[in-house]
């Protein structure tokens, strides 16, 4: 979840729902502070009246086993059932900046 993700929260305006659920898909633990998932969901749901979910996981895992690890716990479980009955998902592709990752040729 990117800068664009987060101004849309910010501004998000007349969408009180105390029923709006929102799920981060993405793991919530980076290695840096660049952008902070927890931020958009707490945005999201702070404007609406409703409520955040998060992946409790590292955005990356360092093996596929230690991804099975991480999947098979309960909260995760939780977090990706209410994530797969979503009616809308948001995304955003990133900044298109001349540093962006998206951007960098090797």
């Amino acid at each position: 979840m990117g800068p664009h993700l987060e101004q849309m929260a910010l501004h998000l305006g007349g969408a009180h729902n105390p029923a709006a659920q929102f799920v981060s898909l993405m793991g919530s633990l980076t290695r840096n502070s660049a952008f902070n998932t927890f931020e958009v969901v707490q945005a999201l749901a702070a404007r609406t009246g409703g409520v955040g979910y998060f992946l409790p996981v590292p955005f990356v895992a360092d093996t596929a086993a230690d991804r099975e690890v991480l999947i098979s716990q309960r909260s995760v479980g939780d977090a990706l059932a209410l994530a797969r009955s979503a009616d809308l998902y948001l995304i955003s592709v990133g900044e298109l900046t001349e540093t962006a990752i998206l951007r960098q040729q090797e």
